[in-house]
């Protein structure tokens, strides 16, 4: 059952069949011109109702961070138009109506949000819902020096026998050490070579999930490790270290990768709690060039903050959806600047480009989505700034929105070129 795909044309079909089924039965089993004059008035009024909450909710306030589409939009208002129906069957009509009413309110719910994840395109399964950071748990041990002498090097790597065939993925927490930041437990990505008695240092991700998101959100959903995977497969194992680690400390706090007040020490935590912890529990490549930073939406603005603001750690970025500038709702400025907007400006990448002058060897790259109504445009902004001083930069522009959707394209064809960067060689057969 866990694995009930909720994208199915099966299951979807069905459950839209059942709603409507419901939804007719309503408004037209033995009843009066009248009522169902009153189930249309009803149903519109709700319907207008959950337009109003998207407009309020979503553009006036911004509390979701981000421009609801249309469809998403269309799938609020059935839902609020539907408890509506149910609502006023409730409390005119007979024992038969007020029972069918009760059990149409969860249904209308469920077929509105299950149309919704599929336009956003975020959980594949019920599992990918219920289930939090589903891997083994393990806690990484510091690992001594080794001579320089006996590690391989990416050239001259060679897989020994034995090798997995795939990557493996583990829960780990990284403490807040220096920064004190209340971080959930990350996700670390260990490819195949990685899993060897001998295995080369190798370079690093540190991918960053959307919020509301959690660390595991970037392979649950959208499955890095299955497309590092199927790298390594092609490169004698060879694919970078992936950490997740946790820059929102909960699902629903957005500290916008910033040491504030309000929010904690954010950009600390992953700029020097989780560098520290890699080099010191991972065989990973120390260099500036061999450090890579991506992310998605909340995740995808941090990236643009880092590779702005702290090319001295990370010498590529990978944003997918990012914002203009970090933000936190329409509250950012007073909770988290003391109300000035000065000092909220000064935090923009743009501006932090600005200010640094020529960046040397970086590579940065925004992908957009054609379809995101209030992003669309940050990312050529970004990527204009940046190549203004200096940096090697791209735009990928996706058919899709601000979802996840956005998110595999990226993989598929932005990744790839940040892959070639490390300088894993050609693709060999295995």
């Amino acid at each position: 059952m866990l694995q009930l795909r909720l994208t199915s044309s099966l299951f979807l079909g069905a459950l839209d069949a059942v709603t409507l089924l419901g939804i007719l039965l309503l408004v037209a089993r033995n009843q009066t011109v009248l009522w169902r004059l009153i189930a249309i008035g009803a149903t519109a009024f709700g319907a207008g109702l959950g337009y109003l909450a998207c407009w309020w909710f979503g553009d006036v306030r911004d509390d979701f961070g981000i421009a609801l589409t249309p469809i998403m939009r269309m799938w609020v208002a059935f839902a609020f138009g539907g408890m509506a129906l149910a609502i006023v069957a409730i409390v005119q009509r007979g024992a038969w109506h007020r029972a069918l009413g009760g059990l149409m309110i969860p249904i209308v719910v469920l077929t509105a949000a299950i149309g919704f994840n599929e336009d956003f395109g975020y959980y594949p399964t019920i599992a990918s819902i219920v289930v939090s950071n589903p891997y083994a748990h393990r806690t990484f041990t510091a690992l001594p020096r080794r001579p320089q002498s006996t590690v391989p090097s990416l050239a001259t790597w060679r897989p020994p026998a034995g090798m997995p065939t795939k990557g493996a993925l583990y829960s780990t927490p990284i403490p807040g050490t220096v920064s004190n930041f209340a971080a959930r437990d990350a996700v670390v990505y260990l490819p195949p070579a990685a899993l060897t008695r001998n295995p080369p240092h190798l370079p690093v991700i540190v991918a960053l999930s959307g919020q509301p998101g959690s660390p595991d959100q970037l392979f649950v959903v959208a499955h890095l490790n299955a497309v590092l995977d199927a790298f390594a497969k092609t490169h004698r194992g060879l694919a970078p270290i992936v950490v997740a680690p946790d820059q929102l400390g909960n699902p629903w706090s957005n500290p916008m990768c910033l040491d504030t007040a309000a929010g904690g020490n954010s950009a600390t935590y992953i700029t020097v709690d989780v560098r520290n912890w890699v080099l010191a529990h991972l065989r990973v490549l120390p260099q500036r060039r061999d450090w890579a930073v991506m992310g998605f939406s909340q995740g995808a603005t941090c990236t643009s903050q880092f590779i702005a603001g702290n090319s001295n750690e990370f010498g590529a970025g990978l944003a997918i959806v990012s914002q203009l500038v970090p933000s936190a709702g329409h509250l950012t400025i007073a909770k988290y600047f003391g109300g000035s907007a000065a000092r909220y400006a000064a935090v923009a990448p743009t501006a932090v480009m600005n200010r640094h002058g020529r960046y040397r060897d970086t590579m940065a790259i925004w992908v957009v989505g054609r379809g995101d109504q209030r992003y669309g445009t940050a990312g050529g902004i970004l990527q204009r700034a940046a190549a203004r001083q200096g940096m090697n930069t791209l735009l990928f522009v996706a058919p899709s929105g601000h979802d996840m959707n956005t998110v595999r394209f990226a993989f598929a064809n932005a990744l790839p070129v940040v892959l070639t960067r490390f300088g894993f060689g050609p693709a060999v057969r295995r």
